[in-house]
């Protein structure tokens, strides 16, 4: 297979780089934190339910930071690195996958 040479040209017949799943997890990662910040303002006070995202949102309230800014550090403290571990795994059970079917 040949290298990508361009970031979005990943199912067109060629080899993808490392940075491609990189650049795309984090892609993800920040379009969920747009989306989910202003719903867990809006719901849940700005908290997420995840044990690490809200230990910072605690944080930055302790520090009497705005409310949208806590939220949105929580946000990305949770999705960007399970975006990032979810590609992961995407590319490896696509690397095991034989030839035939990729």
């Amino acid at each position: 297979m040949r290298p990508c040479p361009e970031l979005f040209e990943v199912f067109q017949g060629c080899q993808p780089s490392g940075i491609h799943f990189y650049l795309t997890a984090c892609a993800g990662g920040l379009a969920a934190v747009v989306v989910s910040t202003p719903l867990n303002i809006l719901f849940w006070g700005g908290t997420t339910g995840n044990v690490w995202g809200d230990a910072v949102f605690a944080a930055t309230q302790a520090a009497k930071l705005p409310l949208a800014l806590g939220s949105l550090l929580d946000e990305i403290v949770v999705d960007v690195p399970d975006k990032l571990i979810t590609l992961i795994i995407v590319f490896l059970i696509l690397k095991g996958l034989p030839k035939k079917l990729t």
